[in-house]
C-alpha cells in the first residue's frame, strides 16, 4: 500500500456500523448478558445481538425505546395529507408556523406545506401519492402537508392527530389508575372535572374549546361507558386543539399523581 492510499484510508470516515456503541454495549452488560460488542446502528446491532436476546436481557419496552432514542431527530418516517380541499379558516390554521411546533412538541412530528393552493380542487380531497388524481388537470401538486416523525409508531400517531383535527375533534386518552371498586372510578371521575366541573370550564374558557369526558366511570349524558376514560376535544380551530391537549395532559399527570399520593 503506498503512502498516499494509507493517508487516504485514514481519512476515510467511518461507517456508523464500524463503529462500536458504547451505551447499547454498557447496558447489556449492566442486564448481565455478555455481549463483546454492539453496533451504533439499531438495526445492525440486532444481527450482533438478536433481537430475541436482547428482548429477553433488557425487555421489549426497553429496547423498544432504546431504537427509538437512536432514531431522534432523524425524522426519516413520512406521510402525505391533503388540505388543499379544507374551507379557508382551517387551511389556514394548517398553514401557520405555530400549528406546525405545537404538532411537533405534542407529537414529535414534522410538519412541512407542500404544493400549492389550487381552487379547481377546493372542496375535493386528492391524493398527494397519486399524480393521477391532480396531475392532469392543474399540472402542480395541490396544497398538502408532509408530515415526518421519526418511528412509524410516532408518526401514525401524529398523522391520526391531524385527520382528527381536520374533523374537529381530539381524543385524549386519561389511562386512568386501577380501581378496588366502583367509588373509586367514580371519584377519580370527579377528581378529573374538578368540583363544580372547574377544571373543564377553565381549559374551556383558556382555549375556546368544548371539552367532554367519556368513558367508563364518565357521568356525561352521552356516553360511551364501553371505552376506557377520554377527554373529546371538539373546536374547528387547530392550534385550540393543541393548546388543550397540552392543559389536559397537565392536569391528567396531577390527578394521578396525586391520587397515588393519597393511596401511599
Amino acid at each position: 500500500m503506498s503512502v498516499t492510499d494509507k493517508i487516504h484510508e485514514e481519512k476515510k470516515p467511518k461507517k456508523k456500523w464500524d463503529v462500536v456503541n458504547e451505551d447499547f454495549l454498557k447496558l447489556l452488560k449492566e442486564k448481565g448478558q455478555n455481549i463483546s460488542i454492539a453496533i451504533s446502528d439499531p438495526t445492525q446491532a440486532l444481527i450482533v445481538v438478536p433481537q430475541k436476546v436482547a428482548i429477553a436481557t433488557i425487555g421489549s419496552n426497553d429496547l423498544e425505546d432504546l431504537l427509538a432514542q437512536q432514531k431522534k431527530g432523524t425524522f426519516e418516517y413520512s406521510k402525505n395529507i391533503c388540505i388543499n380541499h379544507l374551507d379557508q379558516t382551517l387551511r389556514t390554521c394548517l398553514l401557520k408556523t405555530s400549528t406546525h411546533k405545537h404538532l411537533q412538541k405534542e407529537y414529535n412530528i414534522l410538519v412541512c406545506v407542500k404544493g400549492n393552493y389550487q381552487p379547481q380542487f377546493e372542496e375535493k380531497e386528492f391524493d398527494p401519492d397519486d399524480s393521477s388524481t391532480y396531475i392532469n388537470k392543474c399540472g402542480q401538486i395541490p396544497l398538502y402537508l408532509l408530515v415526518r416523525g421519526d418511528t412509524e409508531k410516532e408518526l401514525n400517531r401524529g398523522v391520526n392527530a391531524i385527520n382528527e383535527i381536520l374533523n374537529g375533534t381530539l381524543t385524549i386518552e386519561i389511562y386512568p389508575p386501577p380501581f378496588k371498586n366502583e367509588e373509586d372510578k367514580i371519584l377519580f371521575y370527579k377528581k378529573i372535572i374538578g368540583k363544580d366541573h372547574q377544571n373543564i370550564q377553565y381549559i374551556e374558557k383558556k382555549t375556546g374549546v368544548q371539552l367532554l369526558v367519556k368513558g367508563s366511570g364518565s357521568e356525561e349524558v352521552y356516553n360511551d361507558s364501553i371505552k376506557p376514560l377520554h377527554f373529546v376535544i371538539v373546536s374547528k380551530v387547530p392550534i385550540a386543539l393543541l393548546k388543550a391537549k397540552s392543559l389536559c395532559d397537565n392536569l391528567i399527570s396531577h390527578i394521578k399523581d396525586k391520587w397515588y399520593e393519597g393511596k401511599r
